[in-house]
C-alpha cells in the first residue's frame, strides 16, 4: 500500500506538472550549477534551469513512456501467447520460431538498432520497447493457456460446441487476469529503466524535453564529484519508483495467488 501511494503521488505530480512547477526549459544565466537553494529547491543544471522542474516534467514523460509500451508488451504477449497456444501446430511453430529470433537480441540492443533507423520519437520509443519485450512476457502466457485449455469446464465448453474463438475469449483468457496485472507491473518497470538507458545513450527522448533518463547524461556524470545534486535527485526518484512498482508487482502476486492467501 505504501508503494501505491508513493505512485499515485508520482503520477499526481506527473499530471499536474504545469501547474506544481515553473518552466522546465526556462534558462538562468545568473544560476548555473546552483546548489539548492529556497529559488531553486533542488539547484540548476548546466543550463541554469530548475531541476526540480524538469525532474517534475520529465516524470510525466517517464510514466507515459513506461506505462504504455508496458501496456503494448503484455497486450502483445497475451495475443501471441493464447493463440499459439490455443491453436498449436504450425500455428505455434512459425508463432514460436518468430519470437525465438526477436529473442536472440538484448532489449537494448535491438531498441537501438531500430531507433536509429527509424529516428526517435515518444512513439517510437513506445512501440519499440514494448515490441522487444513480447517474446519474453508471450511465454507466460503461452504456458498459462497450454495448461488452461486441458481443464473440464473448456472441454465441457469444446463439447456443447463453442467455437475455439468463443472458449479463447470466454472461458480462458478471464483466467489470466492476475498474471495480466503482475506482468504489466513488471513490465512498467522494465520499461523505464529501457528508456532511462535509451536516454543516457541519447536515443531516446531528445532534449530540451524532459525525461528521467536524460537527466542522468555522461555530461551529468563527469560533472558529479562538484555538483552531485545533478545525479542524486533523478537517480533517487528513478529508483523510488522501480522499488516501489516492484513492490507493488509482488503485493499483486499475492493477492491474485491463492497459493499466498
Amino acid at each position: 500500500m505504501v508503494a501505491v501511494v508513493f505512485l499515485i503521488a508520482i503520477a499526481i505530480v506527473a499530471l499536474f506538472a504545469e501547474t506544481l512547477a515553473p518552466d522546465p526549459n526556462r534558462v538562468d544565466a545568473l544560476a548555473i550549477l546552483e546548489r539548492p537553494s529556497w529559488d531553486h529547491p533542488l539547484g540548476t543544471d548546466q543550463l541554469g534551469r530548475d531541476l526540480m522542474a524538469r525532474l517534475m516534467h520529465g516524470a510525466r514523460v517517464s510514466l507515459i513512456v513506461g506505462v504504455a509500451a508496458a501496456m503494448f508488451a503484455t497486450v502483445g504477449a497475451v495475443a501471441v501467447g493464447a493463440i499459439s497456444a490455443y491453436w498449436g501446430g504450425l500455428v505455434e511453430s512459425a508463432i514460436q520460431r518468430l519470437m525465438d529470433a526477436l529473442m536472440v537480441f538484448p532489449t537494448l540492443v535491438l531498441a537501438m538498432a531500430v531507433l536509429s533507423v527509424l529516428g526517435f520519437s515518444i512513439t517510437k520509443i513506445i512501440f519499440v520497447i514494448g515490441l522487444a519485450e513480447v517474446p519474453r512476457v508471450q511465454r507466460v502466457f503461452r504456458a498459462q493457456v497450454h495448461l488452461l485449455k486441458e481443464e473440464p469446464y473448456v472441454e465441457a465448453a469444446r463439447a456443447i460446441g463453442a467455437n475455439g474463438t468463443r472458449i479463447l475469449v470466454r472461458h480462458i483468457l478471464p483466467q489470466l487476469f492476475g498474471i495480466f496485472f503482475v506482468l504489466f507491473s513488471i513490465m512498467l518497470a522494465t520499461a523505464i529503466i529501457i528508456e532511462a538507458a535509451l536516454s543516457f545513450l541519447g536515443l531516446g527522448v531528445q532534449p530540451p524535453t524532459a525525461s528521467w533518463g536524460n537527466l542522468l547524461t555522461s555530461d551529468v556524470i563527469r560533472r558529479v564529484e562538484h555538483h552531485p545534486h545533478l545525479v542524486a535527485f533523478p537517480a533517487t526518484a528513478l529508483a523510488s519508483t522501480i522499488i516501489a512498482v516492484n513492490v507493488m508487482g509482488e503485493g499483486l502476486r499475492d493477492y491474485f495467488d491463492p497459493r499466498f492467501r
